[in-house]
């Protein structure tokens, strides 16, 4: 992935690819490189100042890129281990050897889990459809996607950092109150239903 920088920083742009020449590390940690291509001026930026500024800044550098700051795990947590080469029209690039810190891909899980929801609340509604009673499938509906949030947000990182000292994170606390209003809605269908029964 390729990512673009400001005018006021001497990197034109920024890109993270995987690095199959190295081996995991002990973690499991997949190996990628990020290439810095710095602009090309070369009245400011030589060789001597270009090392200076990634030894000097590095951790900077990467901080500003939130997604590269949070899935980036340098090989020497000191000093990045990196590469400058000088190329054929005169900007300098630099090779940061760095391992992917894996994640979960919750928007996936969501996104599957959101679906297959979709499937069973319609299949109930089909063939069911004269016997639901009023506020069945919205009760279930209720309960199942946001039990599925509370259990996604285990695997997710926390957003914020006040979270970090939390035994719940935010949407998992904000879960809680929907799940109980499924519950109710699904009590009160159900004795609805046992009502008009009798």
């Amino acid at each position: 992935s390729q990512v673009l920088v400001s005018n006021t920083s001497p990197i034109e742009s920024l890109s993270v690819s995987r690095d199959a020449t190295r081996e995991a590390n002990a973690e499991g940690y997949v190996p990628v490189s990020i290439e810095l291509n710095f602009k090309n001026q070369p009245e400011i930026l030589d060789e001597a100042s270009l090392s200076r500024y990634i030894e000097g800044r590095f951790s900077e550098i990467v901080d500003t890129y939130t997604y590269v700051n949070e899935h980036i795990l340098l090989t020497n947590s000191n000093q990045p281990d990196y590469a400058l080469s000088k190329q054929a029209d005169g900007h300098y690039t630099a090779t940061v050897l760095a391992f992917g810190i894996p994640r979960h891909p919750t928007q996936l899980y969501e996104s599957m889990t959101s679906l297959a929801l979709c499937f069973v609340l319609f299949f109930i509604w089909t063939r069911r459809k004269e016997k639901t009673p009023a506020g069945l499938l919205l009760g279930l509906f209720l309960i199942i996607l946001f039990g599925l949030r509370f259990v996604h947000e285990l695997f997710k990182e926390n957003q914020v950092a006040f979270e970090d000292d939390m035994s719940l994170n935010m949407g998992q606390i904000l879960s809680i109150p929907l799940i109980i209003a499924g519950v109710f809605i699904l009590i009160r269908a159900l004795r609805a239903k046992t009502i008009e029964g009798q």
